[in-house]
C-alpha cells in the first residue's frame, strides 16, 4: 500500500487505481481494516479519472466495513469524506452534505482535528454543489485555517484550490447579475488564490495538483487580458491531464481553448472546437461542463448575429437542463442501487465469512479429533510393543524384531550376538518381598541394561523375569564383555536399599550366529547356554555349546 500512497503523493492516479485493485482482489476477507482502506483510497482516486460511479461504489463498501468494525471512527470519517466527494463530483448536493456531515461527526468523535479539516472541505464542496456559494466558502476557509495550523500540505493545497474555484464561480454569478464592480472583486482574489495554489502545485511535484492549479489559473486569467499567458498554462497542462488520464481536466482544457479563441475574435474556429467536443463526448462529459459548452456557443452564434443558430443552442441547453434534471432522478436511483447492491454484497460476505468461520471450526474440530486418534493410535501402538512395568520392549516385538535383525547382519555380513537373561531364584523374591518389590526389581534390572547396551540394540522382556538382548555387529569376545558387565552391576547393585538382605543376580547365556545356519537357531542356543548358566550355579554368564571354541572355551565367569 506504501507504493500506491506514493503514487497518489505525486498524482499518478490511474497507476495508483491500478495497483489498488490489484491488491484489493488479492486480499483475503479476514482483513476488513485494511479492505476498508483500500476501498477508502480507490474512492479518492477514482474521481480524478472521471470514475465517479466507481468511486462511490467503493465509498459506499468502505462505510459499511468501518461501521462494523471496533474503533473505527477514524476509518469510518475518512470514507465518508470520500462518499461526500465523489457525490459533490456527481453534483448530488444534498447526498455530499449529509455524507460530510457524517464524516464531520465521526472525526470529532475520534477527535482527529485533520479529518475534521478534510470533512470541512467536503462539506464546502457539497454546498457548492447545492449552488450555496457563500456556504462553500465559509467551510472551506475553516478547513484551510486548519491545514495552515497543523502544516497539512495536502489539505493546504486541496482547501485554496477549492476556494479558487468557487472565486470564480462567484465572479461568473455577479456577471450575470450585472454587479461589475462585485465580480470584479471575485476575479481579484480568483487571481491571488490561483497564483498560491500553483506556487503549491509546483512545490509538492505532484502531477494533479498541478494540473487542477493551472486549470484553475487559466480561468481566473481569462477574465482579464493575460490571453498569451493563458493559452501557455493551457499547452503545459493539457499534456500531464492527458498522459495521467484527468479526463474532466481534459474536457476542462478543450473548453477554455474554445474561451481563448473567442476572446481572440476567432468565433468560428471556437465553435468548432466546442461542437466537435460535444459530437465526441456529449455522454460522458460531466453535466457541468457540459452545459458550460452550450453556454458559450449561445454567446458565439450571438457574437457572429447567428441567432438562429443561439436559439437552437438555447433550446438545447433548456433539453440538456431537462436531461439533466432526469439524469439526476436516475442518479440519485443508481446511487441508491449502488449503496443496496454494496449492502447486499456485505450481506452475502458476512454469510460467507460465517460459512467459512463454521468450515474453519469443522476443519479445527476435525483435525482435533485426527490428533487425538493419532495420539491414541500411537499410545496402542506403544503399548502393544511395549512392556509396561520395566518400559522395554515385549515378547510380541522381539519375536517380531529379531528376524529382521537376523536378515540385515546376514545382508551386512555382521555378526549377531543374542543374550537370554534370567533372575535368579525370583519366585523367592517375590514371596519373601511381595509382588510389588518384584515389580520394582524387574524395573532396575531393566534401567541396567539400558546403562549396559547400545540404545539402538534390542532390550525386550519376554517373560515374567526373562530378557533378551540382542547385539548386532558384537562379535563374541564383545558380548561376552557387555554381558558381564550386566551381570556384574546387577550383583554389585545395593539391594539392601529396597529391602534389608534382599540380594538379586542374573544368568546369562549367549550365543552368536555367523552364518545363516547359525541364525536360524540363535535364539534356541542362548536359550541352552542360560539352562547351562542355571545348573552350573547361576550368576554368571555361559557362552553356547556351539561358540565355546570361538570363545576359546573360558572358564564361566560367576559371582
Amino acid at each position: 500500500m506504501a507504493t500506491a500512497d506514493a503514487m497518489m503523493a505525486a498524482g499518478q492516479h490511474a497507476q495508483a487505481v491500478a495497483l489498488l485493485e490489484d491488491l484489493l482482489a488479492e486480499l483475503a476477507p479476514e482483513h476488513p481494516r485494511l479492505r476498508g482502506q483500500l476501498l477508502n483510497r480507490l474512492a479518492v482516486n477514482y474521481p480524478r479519472l472521471g470514475q465517479s460511479q466507481q468511486g462511490l461504489r467503493a465509498a459506499h463498501a468502505a462505510v459499511q466495513l468501518f461501521e462494523r468494525l471496533p474503533s473505527g471512527l477514524a476509518g469510518l470519517a475518512t470514507a465518508h469524506c470520500a462518499l461526500s466527494f465523489c457525490y459533490a463530483m456527481l453534483r448530488m448536493g444534498q447526498e455530499a452534505l449529509q455524507a460530510g456531515l457524517r464524516a464531520l461527526h465521526s472525526a470529532r468523535e475520534a477527535g482527529n482535528s485533520e479529518l475534521e479539516a478534510w470533512a470541512l472541505n467536503r462539506i464546502g464542496l457539497a454546498y457548492e454543489a447545492l449552488g450555496d456559494l457563500q456556504q462553500a466558502q465559509t467551510s472551506t476557509t475553516q478547513s484551510l485555517e486548519i491545514a495552515q495550523r497543523q502544516e497539512l500540505a495536502e489539505l493546504h493545497f486541496a482547501a485554496i484550490n477549492n476556494l479558487c474555484c468557487f472565486a470564480s464561480l462567484a465572479e461568473h454569478e455577479a456577471l450575470l447579475e450585472h454587479q461589475d464592480a462585485r465580480a470584479q472583486g471575485h476575479a481579484l482574489r480568483a487571481l491571488q488564490l490561483t497564483e498560491q495554489a500553483c506556487q503549491l502545485a509546483r512545490a509538492s511535484g505532484n502531477v494533479h495538483w498541478r494540473a487542477a492549479a493551472l486549470a484553475n489559473r487559466v480561468d481566473a486569467l481569462l477574465s482579464g487580458s493575460e490571453l498569451d499567458t493563458a493559452a501557455a498554462l493551457i499547452d503545459e497542462y493539457l499534456p500531464l491531464a492527458q498522459e495521467h488520464r484527468f479526463a474532466w481536466l481534459v474536457l476542462h482544457a478543450q473548453l477554455q481553448r474554445a474561451r481563448l479563441l473567442q476572446l481572440g475574435d476567432q468565433a468560428g474556429r471556437a465553435i468548432a472546437i466546442l461542437r466537435s467536443l460535444l459530437a465526441a463526448d456529449l455522454d460522458r462529459m460531466p453535466p457541468k461542463l457540459k452545459r458550460r459548452a452550450v453556454h458559450m456557443l449561445v454567446g458565439l452564434h450571438k457574437q457572429r448575429g447567428e441567432y438562429y443558430e443561439a436559439l437552437q443552442c438555447l433550446e438545447q441547453l433548456a433539453e440538456l437542463d431537462r436531461r439533466w434534471a432526469r439524469d439526476k432522478l436516475a442518479l440519485h436511483s443508481k446511487a441508491l442501487l449502488i449503496r443496496e447492491e454494496v449492502a447486499q454484497a456485505q450481506a452475502r460476505a458476512d454469510v460467507a465469512s460465517r460459512d467459512a468461520e463454521r468450515e474453519r471450526e469443522r476443519a479445527e474440530r476435525l483435525l482435533h479429533e485426527h490428533e487425538a486418534l493419532s495420539s491414541q493410535a500411537a499410545e496402542l501402538g506403544r503399548i502393544a510393543v511395549e512392556d509396561v512395568l520395566t518400559g522395554l520392549f515385549n515378547r510380541r516385538h522381539a519375536d517380531q524384531a529379531l528376524p529382521v535383525l537376523s536378515q540385515r547382519a546376514i545382508s551386512q555380513g555382521q555378526p549377531l550376538s543374542l543374550a537370554m537373561l534370567d533372575l535368579d531364584h525370583f519366585k523367592q523374591i517375590n514371596d519373601r518381598y511381595g509382588h510389588a518389590m518384584g515389580d520394582q526389581v524387574l524395573r532396575a534390572v531393566a534401567q541396567h541394561l539400558r546403562t549396559s547396551v547400545r540404545s539402538a540394540d534390542l532390550m525386550a522382556r519376554i517373560g515374567g523375569e526373562e530378557f533378551v538382548v540382542a547385539l548386532l555387529g558384537a562379535p563374541l569376545a564383545k558380548a561376552r564383555e557387555i554381558c558381564e558387565r550386566i551381570r556384574s552391576a546387577i550383583a554389585g547393585h545395593d539391594w539392601e536399599a529396597l529391602a534389608p538382605e534382599l540380594k538379586v543376580s542374573v544368568s546369562i547365556g549367549l550365543a552368536c550366529a555367523q552364518t545363516a545356519e547359525e541364525h536360524g537357531r540363535l535364539l534356541e542356543r542362548a536359550d541352552q547356554a542360560l539352562y547351562a548358566a542355571k545348573h552350573a550355579g547361576r550368576n554368571q554368564v555361559r557362552v553356547s555349546l556351539a561358540d565355546a571354541g570361538t570363545a576359546g572355551r573360558e572358564v564361566p565367569t560367576a559371582a
